[in-house]
């Protein structure tokens, strides 16, 4: 399982992989900079921050403004 989850999710830009059946964040900063999850290192708890940012990512493409809270406060 991945620890700390949120955090990385809120550092950077979720990209769903369904080929490969992983996650990918992008730093924000370093474009060159990835990390990849793949779905069975994720447990279903942490699905719901994946969902957030997901959603949240769809959003801010709209042009609104989108607070992440359970990614920042991490709440449940």
């Amino acid at each position: 399982m991945i620890k700390h989850i949120a955090s990385i999710l809120s550092r950077g830009i979720l990209e769903i992989d369904r080929h490969n059946r992983s996650i990918n964040i992008t730093s924000k900063t370093n474009h060159n900079n990835i990390t990849r999850i793949p779905y069975s290192d994720i447990s279903p708890y942490d699905w719901g921050y994946i969902y957030e940012k997901f959603v949240g990512q769809k959003y801010e493409l709209e042009g609104y403004h989108v607070e992440h809270l359970g990614l920042t406060k991490r709440i449940s």
